[in-house]
């Protein structure tokens, strides 16, 4: 059961990204770096990836769900969490010359994890966002 509702879910995102494909290009801007203690991000805005998520939210309405897909207007990219705080000074500043004067945009990329017990993810698929 398990594996066929990973598999339903992963067919909704499928239409769900072919559907908002369709309608407009992706669009992710990138809009700054933020450095918090246990948690360095890149934020990105991406109205197309909103309209995404909903998109989902819609097409995957299954009876394995218990909760509703929670729709986020934060986006982000993480780059390091849970870190020791020795590690905070030379992670930040890993990122920032890895990303100095560079919009990190390239090559996109959607994927489909799941979360198992002890916080291990598994991927399930994933998608060239061109």
């Amino acid at each position: 059961m398990w594996a066929s509702s990973i598999a339903a879910y992963a067919q909704a995102l499928d239409r769900a990204l072919n559907k908002t494909l369709a309608a407009a290009s992706p669009e992710i801007t990138v809009t700054g770096m933020k450095f918090e203690q246990g948690f360095h991000f890149v934020e990105i805005a991406s109205p197309w990836l909103q309209q995404l998520t909903a998109t989902f939210a819609l097409l995957a309405q299954f009876s394995t769900r218990t909760d509703e897909i929670r729709l986020k207007t934060d986006l982000h990219v993480s780059l390091a969490y849970g870190f020791a705080p020795d590690m905070e000074e030379k992670l930040r500043t890993i990122a920032e010359d890895l990303l100095e004067g560079q919009a990190i945009v390239g090559d996109w990329e959607l994927r489909f994890y799941e979360r198992g017990t002890e916080n291990q993810w598994f991927l399930h698929g994933s998608w060239t966002l061109d």
